[in-house]
Formats: C-alpha cells, sequence, structure tokens
C-alpha cells in the first residue's frame, strides 16, 4: 500500500511539477501542413545525423586510445564540423523552402511555435 501511494505521488509529482504539460503543445490545425513537411524533412535528415553521430563515437574513441595522434583528431574534428555545417545548411534550406509557400502571418505563428517549442526544450 505505501509503494503504491509512493509511486502514485512520484507520478504526479513528475507530471505535474516536474514536466506540465504545456497549453500549446501541438501547433493550430492550419499549420499542420508545415510541420507534416518538417517531419518527412526530418526523416531525410536522419541518415544524416546518423552518420554524424557515428563520426562523434569516432572521435570519441580515438580520444581513449592510449596513443593519440593530433593529426588524426584534428581531421576527424573537421570531419564531424564539415558534416555539422551539412546539416544546419539543409535545415536553413528547408525552412527557406517552407517560408516561401507562406503569407507573413503564417511565417509569423509557425516560426514563432518553432520557438516556443525550442524554448521549452531548453530548461534553465
Amino acid at each position: 500500500m505505501i509503494f503504491n501511494i509512493a509511486f502514485l505521488g512520484n507520478y504526479l509529482y513528475h507530471r505535474f511539477v516536474l514536466f506540465p504539460k504545456h497549453q500549446n503543445a501541438y501547433p493550430p490545425l492550419h499549420h499542420r501542413p508545415y510541420f507534416d513537411k518538417m517531419r518527412n524533412f526530418r526523416r531525410e535528415m536522419f541518415e544524416q545525423r546518423r552518420e554524424y553521430l557515428k563520426l562523434r563515437r569516432e572521435f570519441l574513441k580515438m580520444l581513449q586510445s592510449p596513443n593519440i595522434d593530433e593529426k588524426e583528431l584534428q581531421k576527424k574534428l573537421d570531419e564531424i564540423l564539415d558534416k555539422e555545417i551539412q546539416m544546419e545548411r539543409n535545415l536553413g534550406k528547408n525552412f527557406i523552402k517552407l517560408r516561401k509557400n507562406m503569407s507573413n502571418q503564417e511565417a509569423k505563428i509557425f516560426f514563432e511555435n518553432l520557438i516556443n517549442r525550442r524554448k521549452r526544450r531548453i530548461r534553465k
């Protein structure tokens, strides 16, 4: 019985105090097509992100080794940064493509929602 009360209390604390639902957790219905396009784009970016994470793992493994070669480490780091820049460039191009098909009001609301979603992910 005490375990059940503790479990329920812990759940309620996490659900309502630490991670409450935000009012605008989902975009308005008329913005869903744009978010669907972003979802499709994220699927395309998945492979690039996987390659990026693989490069980072390799870099960290190189740092673990007892004998480090600074030239190889620098080369791997440059490779990682190139991949990251490529991903950001693709993201920016996709945002520009989305923006071209929006009115000023739609763009304001859509990108404001994106900014707010990003803010909620970053806790101070």
